[in-house]
């Protein structure tokens, strides 16, 4: 029997007895309970041991999630993570170095606007088509332009 089906089972059976009347509880055979009993111990066994699977993933899930994250702020590279409207959602450490500005002062600013005037309009000729239809993968989509430098104060 599949386990869909036992749990099925089990259920349709959890759902009888709390429909039972006192007197059809009293008619249940000691044999029936002490297997139901048993099939409900089971259950509930299997259940923690899904319970403790499911932790082990999280906590892998997060312990890599951490990693990733730890390498995306101290890589030295400047990484910029954009929205599908070209909006910062966050840039590492190394990139607000790059422009002489915290990094989490980048934070929901129009990336166009880190680009000098001069090249603001090669950016956005070049990059309006992928922002637009971020479904489309473009396997190259780079173009020289200038960023803002911040004097630091």
């Amino acid at each position: 029997m599949k386990l869909e089906e036992r749990d099925n089972d089990l259920r349709a059976k959890a759902e009888k007895i709390v429909n039972f009347t006192p007197q059809e509880i009293s008619n249940i055979t000691h044999d029936e309970i002490q297997r139901i009993l048993y099939d409900l111990q089971v259950y509930q066994i299997e259940l923690q041991m899904q319970n403790d699977e499911l932790q082990k993933a999280q906590l892998e899930i997060t312990q890599t999630n951490n990693r990733l994250n730890f390498i995306y702020h101290h890589i030295p590279v400047g990484i910029v993570t954009l929205d599908f409207q070209g909006f910062i959602l966050q840039a590492n450490h190394t990139f607000g170095l790059m422009l002489g500005i915290n990094s989490n002062a980048l934070v929901k600013k129009h990336f166009s606007k880190l680009i000098v005037e001069e090249d603001k309009n090669i950016f956005i000729q070049r990059y309006e088509p992928f922002l637009k239809y971020p479904q489309i993968k473009v396997s190259s989509c780079g173009c020289t332009a200038k960023i803002v430098r911040f004097s630091k104060r």
